[in-house]
């Protein structure tokens, strides 16, 4: 037959109609399979990209944030407070997102954890309130030293203990292994061995060197005496090492610590830190410290006279720092350093436990965006305004300005409440600026990084059908979770960069009403002079 001749049979017919049912079919399966995992994603990817269009389209989105920072709050703040260390991680983390910034007026607006701070203090006996401020900073971090290095000690003893357990099981092992061994070592070559097994160095006498070659099991006391005498001054300098880290001085008489009796070089290891702690609680709030004098040089001085809490902060924020001088062997010059003598945290978080709940947090927060929300309208209301000849040029949305005011006025025709009113708008219109791009930045950020993941795992879960278990029901909870995390940290990231766009530095007129705002909140007035530092200026001036 011709190689173009139509083949007609009804079997022949039925098998290759049959055939292409099962094909079309099979592959229907697998599209509608594959369809069915993109439509977990795609229906997540609805509901990012409707708030990435709502963060584009909504004119202000100050009331998304403040749900974002309630939400936020709500689930930080409780847990928070039932755990131990859950007061000064918070505190921590508030400090973080919102620090101490220039407000309007160049007034300060303090941290939360300098709110607690502020709080303590009495302005009509400031002097002393200050003293007992300090005194119990330094208290509350002595308590937390004392507590860190105790369990320091502990963690030590223990992880001594199952080194040593370690060693001794390795050290058995190796020299039944020796002694059972037909081949037969040079005694150098076995001590060498059990060196690098125990990671410490060992020695033997010549006679005991014999001896390991002939009997290694006779040695095993003392090869392991030799090795966890070795450990445990490894474990005492470390610990030295740590303490003298944390407490920022010397340890007492180190060299005269019983290394060879663990719990007696433990016992004197408590002593020295007492001695150490008691020695640093008299050098700072004992009767000859020169705090008392510090605070009252800074108490004294004009820029802190009116004691308002700009100034009080700026104090607060003083009597940590003092300076020490020492010699620079590269530069071969004397150098002036500046370090905290003491810390307010574990202070703030114990007034944290005391006072703070997720409804005071939130509201000082919400101050601090309304007042950061004050200093950016002061800020461009300058900037625009030095060459601004009418209002269209502040850059405003027509129906944004406020009611009364045309885009053709000039500014200096306004009153000082239309001022007020357009300071207050374009505060708003900077601020929601802010926000827009914190939110569109996060989102846009975080959700490349989800679809890494996401991909990640729709690649692997075909291994769930290996246990038993459907990979599309495995993979809808898991792309569910990972989801819900997504939303969390989307939430958390806009939260930690609420306060990140601050008003920098800005040069006013002298006859300006306003002050101008500075450029480092953070820096806090220059430490008083102790008398020794003053004593040495004396000396060089004569």
């Amino acid at each position: 037959l011709d190689d173009d001749f139509p083949l007609e049979a009804r079997l022949v017919g039925n098998i290759i109609e049959s055939s292409q049912q099962r094909v079309e079919g099979s592959n229907f399966d697998m599209r509608k399979h594959l369809l069915e995992y993109d439509d977990v994603l795609n229906a997540q990817r609805a509901r990012i990209y409707a708030q990435r269009d709502r963060v584009f389209l909504k004119e202000n989105l100050a009331e998304d944030v403040l749900e974002l920072l309630r939400t936020e709050i709500a689930e930080r703040v409780p847990p928070a407070m039932k755990d131990p260390e859950g007061p000064w991680k918070l505190m921590a983390w508030l400090e973080q997102i919102q620090p101490t910034f220039f407000a309007a007026n160049g007034q300060l607006f303090p941290s939360y954890p300098a709110r607690l701070l502020l709080d303590q203090l009495k302005p009509a006996d400031l002097r002393n309130s200050l003293l007992h401020l300090v005194g119990q900073a330094v208290e509350n971090e002595q308590e937390h030293l004392a507590s860190a290095i105790e369990n320091s000690l502990t963690g030590a003893e223990n992880a001594l203990e199952t080194q040593l357990q370690e060693r001794a099981d390795l050290l058995a092992t190796a020299l039944e292994g020796y002694q059972d061994s037909e081949e037969k070592k040079r005694p150098q070559e076995i001590l060498e061995e059990l060196s690098g097994l125990l990671g410490v160095p060992l020695r033997l006498s010549g006679d005991d060197q014999r001896l390991l070659a002939s009997a290694p099991q006779s040695l095993e006391d003392a090869l392991y005496e030799q090795a966890a005498s070795q450990l445990t001054i490894i474990a005492i300098n470390r610990l030295l090492a740590s303490i003298e880290l944390r407490l920022g001085e010397s340890f007492p008489a180190s060299e005269k610590l019983p290394t060879a009796d663990w719990s007696a070089a433990l016992d004197q290891i408590r002593a020295g830190v007492e001695t150490m702690l008691e020695a640093r609680r008299q050098r700072l709030t004992g009767p000859a410290s020169p705090m008392a004098r510090e605070i009252d040089s800074l108490l004294a001085r004009p820029e802190v006279r009116s004691a308002d809490s700009s100034a009080l902060i700026r104090i607060i924020n003083t009597l940590p720092l003092t300076r020490r001088a020492y010699f620079d062997s590269k530069t071969h010059r004397p150098v002036t350093q500046e370090f905290a003598r003491f810390s307010y945290n574990y202070l703030a978080s114990q007034l944290a436990r005391e006072n703070a709940s997720a409804e005071t947090i939130l509201e000082h927060l919400t101050d601090g965006l309304a007042a950061l929300e004050k200093a950016w309208g002061l800020v461009e209301f300058f900037r625009i305004g030095q060459n601004a000849s009418r209002l269209a040029d502040f850059g405003l949305p027509q129906d944004s300005l406020p009611e009364g005011l045309a885009p053709a006025a000039a500014p200096d025709s306004l009153s000082e409440e239309q001022k007020a009113a357009l300071t207050k708008t374009l505060g708003q219109h900077t601020l929601n600026g802010f926000f827009r791009t914190v939110l569109l930045r996060v989102i846009s950020e975080l959700w490349v990084e989800y679809l890494t993941s996401v991909e990640a795992l729709r690649v692997s879960i075909g291994l769930e059908a290996y246990a038993q278990r459907d990979p599309l029901v495995q993979y809808k909870g898991k792309a569910s979770e990972l989801f819900q995390n997504l939303l969390h940290d989307i939430r958390a990231a806009a939260v930690s960069n609420l306060f990140a766009y601050r008003p920098r530095a800005l040069a006013q007129p002298a006859e300006s009403a306003e002050a101008p705002l500075e450029a480092a909140p953070e820096a806090p007035l220059p430490p008083a002079e102790t008398s020794d530092s003053a004593a040495r200026k004396r000396h060089r001036r004569r």
